[in-house]
């Protein structure tokens, strides 16, 4: 959607790779890791989900370990390149 508002100044027909997992896979073999590394956080934040529905302190868990796999996928375009 930011794209289609403005996006500053960006021609929204032209391709671009500012998604995370097109910045993390700069090349095709590392597509394999990408993949396995999206699988894996989808794992743990079903846990997460898991515990997040049982209320009570698994519940903080479950949150802090849900958003601590959203803060480890947003930094790794940095820690990759």
């Amino acid at each position: 959607m930011r794209r289609l508002k403005g996006g500053a100044g960006k021609n929204i027909f032209l391709a671009h790779r500012e998604h995370i997992y097109q910045r993390i896979t700069p090349t095709t073999s590392m597509h394999r890791r990408t993949s396995n590394l999206y699988y894996g956080m989808s794992v743990i934040t079903g846990f997460a989900a898991l515990l997040v529905s049982g209320g009570g302190t698994p519940a903080v868990a479950g949150v802090g370990l849900a958003l601590a796999c959203c803060a480890l996928l947003a930094a790794l375009p940095k820690l990759v390149s």
